[in-house]
Order: C-alpha cells, then structure tokens, then sequence
C-alpha cells in the first residue's frame, strides 16, 4: 500500500517519516493541490494499463489518499476557479478512483454539503462520530442519529456491505501512544530494502521548484502561516477576557471552522507565551495579561510579525473612548446581528470595518 496524507491543519503530523508515504505528510495547501493533480495523472495512467495488460495492473499497489479537514483544504486553494478546479479533481478521484486501485479517504468536522464543495454522493463507506446537529448527521450517513452519540468514542458506520447504520465504540488511543507505534514502525523497517519498482511516488521538492508554473497555483499560503495569523487574533482576544479555554475559542472564532485539537493547541500556545495560567483539572485557564504592552517580547514580536502591533491595541483604546466599543454591553447581547463601524486606520491610513458580535467582544479589521 502506498499512502498520502494532506493535512494542512497540522494534525497528523506524528506520522511522518512512515516508510508507506508517497511523500511526507503534507502541510503545504499548494504542495497538497499538485499531489492531487499528480494523483489524477497516476489513475489515468493506471486506466490505460488495466486496458492494455490486466497482469501487469495487477501488480500496482493500492494507493490511499487521507484528506484531513476537507473543507479547509479545499477552501484554502485560492481563487475560485482554482477551487472548482480542485472539487472537479476530487470529485473524478472520489467517482472513478477505485477502479484503478486509488482509495480517498476525507474527513471533515464541518458536515455541511455546501462547504464540501467536491461531488461525495460516490462515498459508499461513511463514518460519523458525534456531531451538532441533525442535518450534519443526514450529510454523512443519510439520516440522522450521530447527534445523539457522545464524545467517547462512540460511531455510526454505513457501507455498501451493511444494511442500515452499524453501532461502533473505538478506545481512545492518546498522542503519545500515537507516537510509540509511529516509531517502532519506523525502526522495524529502517533497514529494510523495499522494491520500488511500482511504487507512486510524489517530489515534494521538485512540486515547490515548479509551483510558479501552474496554472493551479496561485498565493496560497502554508497551513502554518495561516494558524500564525488566526493565532494572533487570538491573543488579542483572550486580553479581553478573564479566562480561555478550548470550547471558547472555537465558539469565538467558529468561521474559522477551528477543531478541538488545534483550539487545545491555540490554549498551549497561550500558555507557552505567559498569557494563560496552568490547566487545573478541566476548568478554562485564567488569563495572566490583558493588557499588550504587558505583553512578553516574544508574544509583542509574533504580533508585529503578523500586522497587529501595539498601534491596534491604541486604535481599540480610542474607540472605546468614544464610547464605540462596549465588551459588557456585546456580551450580554442574545442577537446574531453584527454591528459595523467604519474608522481610519492609524498604521496605514485607509478605511476600515470594525465588526463586533455577540460571540466576539474583540474588534477586528
């Protein structure tokens, strides 16, 4: 079996340096666009030798292609036409892939059949774990019953094979765990000679050379530039408040469609900078700074590096001066509605919107 893992949210990163990956794991959304498109050229070219010999497909072996966070990689892919590109791609490897041997395997923590972009109704094998609502239940399985599961490891299954929906519960198998396996599958097989010879392979250095030339690929940042960016704003926002914990952030930034492993990443990040305290049990962390200039110099470089310096905080400042900016008073608003007000910005001079939400008691440009 050959493997390729894209996850530009950065959670499966324990599995690099596995000796099945076609290329290490992904998290470059441009590298994870030209992997799919080499993807594409692999079934086409498997297609033409099942046609022209049977033995000789015979001998390819599986390849298996792992998206985490479809709808963030799929939404990362730039303009438009570079997206409808990529679900056109997707959907062709989803609807044919398994006749050449090529298996997809997508997850998503945002069900919606809207944000999917890409064709899943060829999807015969789905698999959903709790979820909040119905509707996100009938887009994985069909019907609903995965908004009633918990969180311990309970699932639905359903498959061409079963009839109906097949009840499973998983053991939770923790990040260090994870990582144990990880690297006695790496020492077992370090010294180990392979045949290559039909073995899929992807150049993620030649991917990078070439990157200028295609016609896919447009100003894509990496998944890391882009969790820096939403970090930043988080920062800012957690000194606005007393405590942080990871159901908060989530709740705060829920456009960014943010997961809980990388919203408990954003609480140690936190923490790391002095911002939070230490966890006590599974209460939310106290916030130790609500000011920036109280800021360590490393929390006040990271936000200079990312556009929001001290220049922000004073413009935040001025607005509730003027009686503009009222955290108390958004807290305990009950309505969606959002509230825009336009101001000049100090650093750059152009005009700006401040919006404020119910759910969001720090301004953003």
């Amino acid at each position: 079996m050959n493997l390729i893992v894209i996850d530009i949210v950065l959670n499966l990163t324990e599995f690099r340096g596995l000796p099945h990956f076609c290329c290490d794991v992904v998290t470059d959304a441009n590298i994870g666009i030209k992997a799919i498109m080499k993807l594409k050229k692999e079934m086409d070219r498997r297609f033409t030798i099942r046609a022209e010999d049977i033995a000789e497909f015979n001998k390819l072996p599986i390849i298996v292609c792992v998206i985490d966070e479809l709808v963030s990689f799929v939404s990362r892919a730039g303009s438009k036409e570079t997206m409808k590109s990529l679900a056109d791609i997707l959907s062709l490897l989803i609807r044919t892939g398994r006749h050449a041997k090529i298996y997809m395997v997508l997850t998503t923590q945002n069900p919606v059949v809207d944000d999917l972009k890409c064709d899943i109704s060829s999807i015969t094998s789905r698999l959903a774990f709790a979820v909040a609502k119905p509707i996100n239940s009938v887009t994985i399985l069909g019907e609903g019953g995965a908004e009633e599961l918990s969180e311990a490891g309970e699932m639905y299954f359903i498959s061409a094979k079963h009839k109906g929906l097949e009840y499973l519960k998983g053991a939770r198998i923790k990040k260090d765990e994870v990582e144990a396996v990880c690297n006695h599958v790496r020492t077992k097989y370090e010294d180990m000679q392979w045949d290559d010879t039909y073995k899929f392979t992807i150049d993620a250095n030649a991917i990078v050379e070439n990157m200028e030339n295609s016609p896919f690929v447009g100003s894509i940042t990496t998944a890391q530039e882009i969790e820096d960016v939403l970090f930043a704003k988080i920062i800012l926002w957690t000194l606005e408040r007393e405590t942080v914990s990871a159901n908060a952030i989530k709740l705060a930034f829920k456009d960014d469609k943010i997961g809980e492993r990388q919203a408990k990443r954003f609480v140690e990040r936190l923490h790391s900078l002095g911002i939070v305290g230490e966890a006590i049990e599974k209460l939310p962390r106290k916030v130790l700074i609500t000011s920036v200039e109280d800021l360590p110099d490393e929390a006040k470089g990271f936000l200079d590096r990312h556009s929001y310096s001290t220049e922000t905080n004073e413009l935040q400042e001025s607005l509730q001066a003027e009686g503009l900016f009222d955290a108390e008073q958004i807290a305990v608003s009950t309505t969606e509605v959002k509230t825009a007000i336009s101001k000049i910005c100090p650093t750059c001079g152009q005009s700006i919107i401040w919006e404020f939400t119910p759910y969001n008691q720090q301004p953003y440009a």
